[in-house]
């Protein structure tokens, strides 16, 4: 009892980003019917001038992410109401599996190594900023812009050398919470700048065809394990 009583003691409260980033993934998982993408950009560090691109569809129970990296698509997930399938174009693989199987994530619930950052999306597409040491809150204000309310949140993460920082600012619809754009500033070793924007949004169902992909775009590939083996 006294063990558990000093871990619930010291445990870390959500910052005011955490619990904004878990409200947007929240608001996009309940959108019945939403076309978005997002681009990433870095440059500098260990980054060597990477520009990704997040896209996802959704109409009901229906949906598709596709992951592109550097031109190369990386992903294609499918899920609908009976299946779920995975193909993974540069490494000739793919899963698939019913759509009960539960969700997972490789490397989801692993901890985040000290001095490292998560910022991208999940095979879900569901929006990672985390870091360790923990990001600090230094400002949460609503602004306009556009006639839009944002929520614009700034944060830093001190290196536990104290050699390095990362500064960053993430906004988010104030009123829908969706997700907008986050900017990270990585002073120190390696310094480098990142971005994760927004290109499009659309709340309407996409096209039924986005939902499927052609059994031949992944012939020949090797079937591998779906997330959590099921």
């Amino acid at each position: 009892m006294l063990t558990a009583a000093l871990i619930l003691s010291i445990r870390q409260e959500p910052s005011a980003l955490d619990r904004a980033v878990a409200d947007s993934n929240a608001a996009l998982k309940a959108t019945p019917g939403v076309i978005c993408a997002y681009k990433m950009t870095a440059n500098g560090g260990e980054a060597k001038n990477l520009q990704a691109i997040f896209r996802f569809w959704r109409d009901g129970k229906n949906e598709r992410v596709e992951f592109t990296f550097n031109g190369d698509t990386m992903l294609k997930r499918i899920a609908s109401k009976d299946r779920k399938i995975a193909v993974f174009p540069t490494q000739k693989a793919y899963w698939e599996t019913d759509a009960s199987a539960p969700d997972g994530e490789p490397g989801a619930d692993e901890p985040i190594e000290e001095n490292r950052l998560k910022f991208s999306f999940s095979q879900g597409m569901e929006l990672d900023l985390k870091s360790n040491p923990s990001f600090r809150v230094l400002s949460d204000a609503i602004e306009t812009r556009d006639g839009m309310e944002l929520r614009k949140i700034t944060f830093e993460a001190v290196k536990a050398s104290g050699t390095g920082s990362v500064k960053g600012v993430a906004e988010f619809d104030a009123k829908k919470k969706y997700f907008i754009q986050a900017k990270l500033d990585i002073v120190g070793d390696n310094p480098s700048k990142m971005e994760l924007i927004r290109e499009t949004f659309e709340l309407k169902a996409p096209e039924a065809s986005v939902f499927s992909i052609d059994p031949k775009e992944y012939e020949g590939f090797q079937k591998v394990d779906p997330p959590g083996g099921n």
